[in-house]
């Protein structure tokens, strides 16, 4: 597990900062195992809420790509509000960010 982070806040289609929004990170259905130290992680969709700065608050930890077997690009959808609502799909390259070290650097 590996503690995630932004650098650069996150920001709508238009430029607007995503002050207090969200983003829902989507593992495809599955079972996958942790590389190192064993262990398996279930694919599913969890919400991360964002900084009123737009960015990811600090300490928070997930399990990313280069972690499990198979290596796994997660499906990523940007919100406009806290708690998935108001979701927006990334337009640039929705459901294709792979999470590894070091993330979202």
């Amino acid at each position: 597990m590996k503690t995630i982070q932004s650098f650069v806040a996150f920001q709508d289609e238009s430029g607007a900062l995503l002050g207090n929004g969200s983003i829902i990170f989507t593992l495809p259905a599955g079972i996958y195992e942790i590389a190192a130290g064993g262990g398996q992680v279930v694919g599913r969709s969890f919400i991360v809420n964002l900084t009123a700065a737009a960015k990811i608050p600090a300490a928070t930890q997930m399990w990313v790509s280069d972690e499990l077997n198979p290596q796994t690009a997660f499906g990523v959808t940007l919100c406009a509000q806290a708690n998935g609502v108001g979701f927006r799909e990334d337009p640039s390259e929705p459901g294709a960010l792979a999470l590894a070290a070091p993330a979202l650097g």
